[in-house]
């Protein structure tokens, strides 16, 4: 999943949405380098990761485009996700994708001393130009690819990889609708067991020590 797509999942809670913002920023083991509840974030969006990138309808999508784009084809799901999110997003949120992208950015932003400058720099760009609102918008998928295209080293179909996209759309519209209600059931039960293990290691004012 993309940047939206953690960003929601992770809203409820200020140190969670600056973890699940880190982690595509933060790799490697965590050794208590950030506080306790920002690597609580950092490990839910590596889990986030890891169920989307097993699981049937994610992997069904990632069939779906022509042979030459199947290697990357995640890369793809990733962006198109994130746009089909947007374009759902009543379902998900009340606010709109403007008011969101500036709590996320707000929120991140109080906590720029534990933020590298990379991911400083990113969400500052966020913040300024309002970017999650513009996810919608088949301009952003049609960008996202280019830039992707650039950036990695090897050669790959992406600069004309949007093709793909406006063929396949609807089926892989449909196999969001059916994916991302699991992914959200799976993030708070996630939570949910991540905070009652917290609880419990945490000794309570009248605990025995």
């Amino acid at each position: 999943m993309n940047h939206l797509a953690h960003f929601l999942l992770s809203a409820s809670d200020p140190a969670l949405l600056v973890g699940g913002f880190l982690g595509d920023f933060v790799k490697g083991r965590l050794n208590g380098q950030y506080p306790h509840d920002i690597e609580n974030g950092i490990k839910l969006h590596r889990a986030i990761d890891a169920f989307t990138d097993r699981h049937p309808i994610v992997r069904r999508s990632c069939l779906r485009p022509d042979n030459e784009f199947r290697r990357v084809a995640p890369i793809m799901m990733d962006i198109i996700y994130d746009y089909f999110l947007a374009r759902h997003w009543h379902r998900f949120r009340v606010d709109n994708l403007e008011q969101f992208s500036d709590h996320v950015s707000g929120t991140i932003l109080n906590y720029d001393t534990e933020l590298p400058t990379s991911a400083l720099r990113f969400i500052s760009y966020v913040a300024e130009h309002k970017t999650l609102k513009n996810y919608g918008t088949r301009e952003f998928v049609q960008r996202s690819f280019a830039h992707l295209n650039k950036r990695l080293t090897r050669e790959n179909p992406l600069n004309v990889a949007f093709t793909q996209f406006v063929r396949y759309e609807p089926a892989l519209e449909q196999d969001f609708l059916a994916f991302f209600p699991e992914l959200q059931h799976f993030t708070e039960t996630w939570q949910q067991a991540n905070q009652s293990t917290s609880e419990q290691q945490t000794p309570r004012v009248g605990d025995p020590q």
